[in-house]
């Protein structure tokens, strides 16, 4: 064989070498191409809102408890008009109530445990009420409350994103003897806890108490935790571990007997700056956290964020909705901050990673409180 017919013996051998090379790396990356869209289809099937949209109409009063109406008006306005005219369109009544109207019969003095005890007066005069953040704007008008209710339960709740708290600043409840008397006790714990503790620990503690009273003792380990609070910048990082312990304890249950906890991401309402103030019209009905003094012009960024802080937002509306001309089908949103739901979903997965590592650390550190008592 001469010289050339071994040269292309052997080009021949090296072309089909490379070739099937190509074709194994190709059905690899397809292959792997395909186990991630089907992770991230499961994934993002987790944030998908809990919505019953068979439900009926029902009596609903939404409620609004601020502490004085005109700085309310001041800072959220964009968020309360957007609430009165979904409200105004839906025939929903809606009560924006000053706290300090109510000290006569609720005389906490914290205004986070104050708020229970009006919700529970304000719970008489109607079949359901839905407790709503003064920040908290209807962005797609087109869902309805009735959809978060199910009838099985006195009272839903949902998680916190940023957080594994149970959020206690929105919730909609039925108007029972039971709900009444669970959120009276909770408006009571304001005397039971330390005094640098907040609503979200004394929730967590009744929980326990009103559904695993069987475990008592070993939610008396997390209460040692407590002990550990004083007036320092720590305390926010105690009642953290403090809950990521008691719920530990409670298990990874959402239903109770007359509750539900709404799993974290599928609740009515999740913060605008989660997402840098972009919203989906499929996934999202309420966004969190428009104060008028956190709004801006600017997205999300390395310096923004040292400069202005992670809590800022910008306005999913051209033109914010005004109170008398409420038609929402002219309500003009900024487009630009309407992206799909993929887009959500990537940035609701990084925060989601981000709170559970947390979460794990938190309980890291159960054992250090554990070795001081």
């Amino acid at each position: 064989m001469c010289l050339i017919d071994v040269y292309l013996a052997r080009s021949s051998t090296i072309i089909v070498f490379l070739l099937v090379l190509v074709f194994v790396i190709a059905l690899y990356y397809q292959m792997d191409m395909y186990e991630n869209v089907d992770e991230k289809v499961e994934i993002s099937d987790q944030f998908l809102l809990t919505r019953n949209l068979s439900s009926k109409k029902q009596d609903i009063t939404v409620l609004i408890i601020v502490n004085d109406s005109e700085s309310a008006e001041k800072e959220y306005n964009i968020a309360l008009n957007s609430v009165r005219c979904y409200c105004e369109q839906k025939k929903y009544r809606l009560e924006i109530a000053e706290d300090t109207d109510f000290r006569h019969f609720c005389q906490q003095e914290n205004s986070m445990f104050r708020r229970h005890c009006i919700v529970a007066h304000l719970l008489r005069e109607s079949e359901y009420v839905f407790l709503l953040e003064p920040g908290m704007a209807v962005v797609n008008p087109d869902m309805r409350l009735e959809e978060f209710i199910d009838d099985n339960y006195d009272m839903t709740m949902y998680d916190k994103f940023t957080s594994w708290e149970i959020d206690t600043s929105s919730y909609v409840v039925k108007n029972t003897v039971w709900s009444r008397d669970f959120l009276m006790k909770l408006a009571e714990f304001e005397t039971k806890i330390p005094s640098s503790s907040n609503d979200n620990t004394a929730l967590h503690i009744l929980l326990q108490k009103t559904f695993y009273p069987e475990f008592t003792e070993e939610a008396g380990n997390c209460l040692k935790i407590l002990e550990n609070l004083e007036f320092s910048t720590g305390n926010q990082q105690i009642m953290y571990t403090f809950e990521a312990c008691i719920r530990t304890v409670i298990g990874e249950n959402h239903e109770f007997s007359n509750m539900r906890i709404i799993k974290k991401g599928t609740g009515w309402a999740r913060e605008i700056w989660l997402t840098d103030s972009k919203w989906n019209q499929n996934r999202d009905f309420m966004l969190n956290g428009l104060k008028n003094s956190l709004q801006t012009t600017f997205a999300h960024g390395v310096l923004s964020d040292i400069l202005l802080g992670r809590q800022t937002w910008r306005s999913p509306f051209s033109t914010p909705p005004i109170q008398g001309q409420c038609d929402y089908s002219k309500w003009d949103y900024d487009q630009s901050l309407i992206v799909s739901k993929s887009e959500i979903d990537e940035y609701l997965i990084e925060k989601y990673e981000e709170v559970e590592k947390m979460r794990w650390q938190s309980l890291a550190a159960v054992g250090n409180y554990m070795s001081k008592s």
